[in-house]
């Protein structure tokens, strides 16, 4: 393909016998060759050569992702939890499938740089015992090489912990993290058939995402009935004739053994979807019909708007724009757009993932706030 290299020719650039790039043996060896080969493939010996020519070197006709360090996911992973004890499980279970998302984005990088570890380090090691233990034999070799590798990973490991407890990331981590993206825009670029693949995955983030909102926001609402049954329960956002003559199964409360004090919101919840934005904002407009501003202006967000619409084109329309679609986000400038038919996949990449799902999950955060807050106050 013109402009691009392949993954052959470019790894023909890095002349390798034994494992280790010609020129970088130790003394004792001959001809650029010697008698105890690397345990380790050379594949990934071609990041160093690769890292420096610039990105802007390849003459790219495939998408560019964009890879790089997210942290979209942070606001609501370090979020502390509600003061009221009745939503605490809730915040706990949206924290958990947050994190699940944010370790599925994750994945790809998260396999590709201990690889990256293992291979530099244990090259690294082997030269260096070369040059203090030239007569090393192999069981010498392998057992250095794997403490070095041991070490390496530890380390990676120890900045991974600290990010996640909020540390920044250190400078050996965001090296890594370079290799490791550009080791991914390698290979997106290389193999069309991994294209398809990157959106999907990306796609597939943006539809949990709004799935984990979607039950979050249910369970909050039926939890905050629950705990303050006292006005919400009592549905004043609703219109009266909506509410007259409102009666529940007698099977629910036999369910609960006839104590209802603390299920109300889960009575509610059965006489309700709350499988959409719309229903979601009617069910929170009905329940917290006084002192809402600050609920309504979370769950009424563009934030939170986009996200619903797009999961929406995703899942119900093959990720192809439609009227309705450019209907709902047609005052937002943010959200992408095109001629009804046109596909969503070529917004996707990691910088639009970080900017949508950023303020998606700030918002998500200042609803169960504001909740919480609500039953604080009254």
């Amino acid at each position: 393909m013109v402009g691009r290299r392949s993954s052959r020719a470019r790894l023909s650039t890095v002349a390798v016998s034994d494992g280790l790039p010609v020129g970088s043996r130790g003394k004792g060896t001959e001809s650029g060759s010697s008698q105890r080969p690397c345990p380790w493939p050379f594949v990934f010996q071609t990041v160093n050569a690769e890292l420096t020519n610039s990105v802007e070197n390849y003459q790219m006709d495939s998408k560019d992702f964009k890879f790089g360090p997210h942290y979209w996911a942070m606001h609501g992973l370090l979020s502390p939890p509600p003061k009221t004890p009745g939503l605490i499980n809730t915040h706990k279970n949206y924290i958990a499938n947050l994190s699940r998302i944010h370790n599925m984005q994750y994945m790809l990088p998260g396999i590709i740089a201990p690889i990256i570890i293992i291979e530099k380090t244990g090259t690294h090691a082997l030269l260096e015992l070369e040059s203090k233990e030239p007569a090393a034999d192999q069981q010498r070799r392998d057992q250095y090489a794997l403490e070095k590798i041991s070490e390496a990973v530890a380390a990676f490991d120890s900045d991974a912990v600290a990010m996640s407890q909020g540390s920044p990331p250190t400078r050996r981590w965001l090296e890594l993290q370079g290799r490791t993206f550009h080791m991914l825009k390698i290979v997106s670029t290389d193999f069309s058939s991994i294209e398809q693949s990157l959106e999907s995955w990306l796609a597939s983030i943006i539809v949990e995402c709004w799935g984990t909102f979607e039950v979050m926001a249910g369970d909050l609402w039926e939890a905050a009935l629950n705990t303050h049954p006292n006005i919400l329960c009592e549905m004043r956002g609703k219109k009266k004739e909506e509410m007259e003559g409102k009666t529940f199964p007698l099977k629910l409360m036999q369910k609960y053994d006839y104590d209802l004090k603390h299920k109300m919101g889960s009575i509610w919840r059965t006489d309700l979807s709350l499988a959409s934005l719309a229903s979601i904002q009617s069910a929170y407009k009905a329940a917290f019909c006084i002192d809402n501003k600050s609920i309504l202006g979370a769950i009424d967000s563009t934030e939170i708007l986009r996200i619903s619409a797009m999961r929406n084109i995703i899942v119900h329309n093959s990720s192809k724009f439609d009227q309705q679609y450019l209907n709902l986000v047609s005052k937002d400038l943010k959200t992408p757009k095109g001629a009804v038919g046109e596909s969503l996949p070529p917004f996707l990449d990691y910088e639009f993932i970080e900017e949508m799902l950023l303020p998606f999950v700030e918002r998500s955060v200042e609803l169960i706030n504001a909740v919480d807050d609500w039953i604080q106050k009254n």
